[in-house]
């Protein structure tokens, strides 16, 4: 991490129109980019206070709440809450701008702490071609419905291929 330079953060004002891409109160993320080693690590920020809804209605798989979401391979996800379709928006603009100036990336990593841990786990999944290793801290899990469309969407294969690669640490006392 010595070298590592940070960067895209969720609370910028990247399309210039003079107020943070992302709510305070919503998505928190940082990426970091390592020319030496080439690495690029996404870390997504615990709970908002905006978030307990989002959680508890992201965890029944609630359709009427959910955000529809069209990733990079031109897949419909129908089963994603609001702010899991706002931290896939963003890796997207974020692999697409690594892309656009010709950035080679060598690894990729995501990691996040309980909402975050549960966007980084997200994003293992349905970025599996990009991202070589996903850790959630204390992150909750998916509803059926997502990890049904998980499987639907990617494959069986792929689904288990991906999901060798999400490493989570829990402990008894984080809420």
């Amino acid at each position: 991490l010595k070298y590592s330079r940070i960067g895209f953060g969720s609370w910028l004002d990247k399309d210039h129109d003079g107020k943070p891409d992302h709510p305070e109160d919503g998505l928190i993320a940082s990426t970091f980019y390592n020319p030496v080693s080439n690495s690029l690590f996404v870390v997504f920020r615990g709970t908002p206070k905006g978030a307990w809804l989002d959680n508890a209605k992201m965890l029944t798989g609630d359709s009427t709440y959910s955000k529809l979401f069209l990733d990079h391979a031109g897949r419909l996800w129908r089963y994603l809450s609001p702010m899991q379709t706002e931290a896939m928006e963003y890796l997207q603009d974020i692999l697409a701008r690594f892309r656009a100036v010709g950035n080679d990336i060598g690894c990729h990593y995501v990691c996040g702490h309980s909402k975050g841990g549960n966007q980084a786990q997200l994003a293992g999944m349905i970025y599996k071609d990009y991202f070589d290793v996903s850790f959630s801290f204390n992150g909750p899990g998916m509803s059926d419905a997502t990890i049904q469309e998980l499987q639907s969407n990617l494959g069986e294969a792929r689904f288990l291929e991906a999901s060798y690669r999400l490493y989570g640490v829990n402990v008894a006392n984080d809420y």
